[in-house]
């Protein structure tokens, strides 16, 4: 938000190590963190340190169901370049229609993505990122849809964002079908440091878990890297990389 920002901006210009010196963005990066209360490295990672900017292809469609209009939007994002592949962030929507103005703000963090959701009046239009706070070129249109359902078709785990986190993030995770599913999360030696979900029976669908790297006690698990593991009976073992920087 706009106060965070221009407090972090005040407090970097009147920063006694910094103010009539040299500085370097780790500098920079350092005091926003120290002003969000939150790891910022994966904003810098992409913005400052990455290449290019996204670029949007969205489609959009909708189908009534009962008193509400059911929505999927389908986001496809390229980069030009491998740094990086696709930019992890929220993407805001606006939704406008008859009695119906109205922003979603969903987390992009794949390079093809699919969202559902609802709302109450039906939409005549659909534009990404309204206000422009996105550096990038976006084009849309709309589809006639049969279902918008979009059940997913595979078993999938899916990357955590924010990633590097600090202290939490989001481990999202798809089931075609109702699933039994485990999720845990391990450290570099293979030591099980906490599970996320044990045996718990999933409907189909998209689903995301929280991990917290601070425990109840206020303590704090080492920086470093993790991996989180997802099985699901009759689906092969998944596992992926997430950062924790302290």
């Amino acid at each position: 938000g706009d106060s965070l920002f221009f407090k972090a901006i005040k407090q970097y210009a009147t920063d006694p190590r910094f103010k009539f010196n040299t500085a370097s963005t780790a500098d920079f990066q350092s005091v926003c963190e120290s002003v969000y209360g939150q790891s910022l490295e994966y904003f810098f990672k992409q913005w400052i340190y990455g290449e290019k900017y996204p670029q949007y292809r969205y489609e959009w469609g909708k189908i009534q169901t009962g008193s509400e209009y059911r929505i999927r939007i389908t986001l496809r994002q390229t980069t030009g370049t491998s740094n990086p592949a696709y930019f992890t962030m929220p993407v805001d929507f606006r939704l406008t229609g008859t009695g119906l103005d109205t922003t979603v703000t969903l987390m992009n963090y794949a390079q093809n993505q699919t969202f559902v959701f609802s709302v109450p009046k039906e939409p005549d239009s659909v534009q990404l990122d309204p206000r422009g706070w996105i550096l990038k070129q976006a084009t849309g249109v709309v589809v006639n849809l049969d279902d918008v359902s979009a059940a997913p078709r595979d078993f999938a785990l899916l990357q955590n964002y924010p990633n590097p986190f600090n202290p939490a993030t989001t481990i999202p995770f798809e089931l075609p079908v109702a699933s039994t599913v485990r999720l845990d999360v391990f450290n570099l030696l293979g030591e099980l440091v906490q599970t996320l979900a044990s045996d718990k029976l999933y409907e189909a669908g998209r689903h995301a878990l929280q991990f917290s790297a601070l425990s109840q006690d206020g303590t704090s698990l080492p920086s470093g890297v993790y991996y989180y593991r997802l099985s699901v009976s009759g689906a092969p073992l998944q596992v992926r990389k997430m950062i924790y920087l302290r």
